[in-house]
């Protein structure tokens, strides 16, 4: 939820038209409405568009989603399917609009493009449960893990997003890391 919530809060920061968009791969994705939120914390005026895909690697349907969203004024896309999300980060570049960047830093498809990703980093995440399963302190059930956790976080940032902005984000990520509170 939460790494949506600032891809959100980015992604709203940078859009010129106040319209952006989700190309989900299910509607059970926390990132979706964490991505809602954010974009609304950061301007009540942004439009939030949300597609389903069906599945995480429809290339051909996300990329249409896309095509769709883009024609419709909307400029900054959050891709949040890692099957899809390289075609439509490069159908998006090709329109010279904005994406965030979905489960790895994606800066390299394009710094002008990419705004910054949400990237999960799933190696560390297995680390972090095999030593608590290694430790007897593993959970049964599902377990949710975050930026305290160290195995979310945000990538890096485009040139293209202001300085003053990058601090107040990164400031506002380690008041929820200390709090567990997103802004308001």
């Amino acid at each position: 939820h939460a790494m949506g919530f600032f891809g959100g809060m980015v992604a709203a920061h940078m859009s010129k038209t106040q319209n952006v968009g989700v190309i989900a791969a299910y509607e059970w994705q926390p990132e979706i409405e964490g991505f809602y939120q954010g974009a609304m914390a950061e301007n009540k005026n942004t439009n939030v568009s949300i597609e389903y895909v069906g599945n995480w690697d429809d290339e051909i349907k996300a990329v249409q989603l896309a095509n769709d969203m883009m024609d419709k004024g909307i400029d900054v896309i959050y891709p949040a399917g890692d099957g899809y999300n390289v075609p439509v980060i490069e159908r998006v570049k090709e329109r010279g609009l904005y994406v965030i960047g979905y489960v790895s830093d994606q800066s390299d498809l394009g710094e002008s493009t990419v705004l910054t990703s949400t990237v999960q980093q799933v190696d560390l995440l297995y680390e972090i449960v095999a030593g608590q399963y290694n430790k007897g302190l593993l959970k049964s059930g599902n377990l949710s893990y975050d930026f305290q956790d160290n195995v979310i976080s945000l990538g890096k940032y485009s040139p293209n997003v202001n300085k003053e902005f990058i601090q107040k984000i990164n400031k506002q990520i380690d008041i929820y890391k200390e709090t567990g509170k997103l802004p308001k």
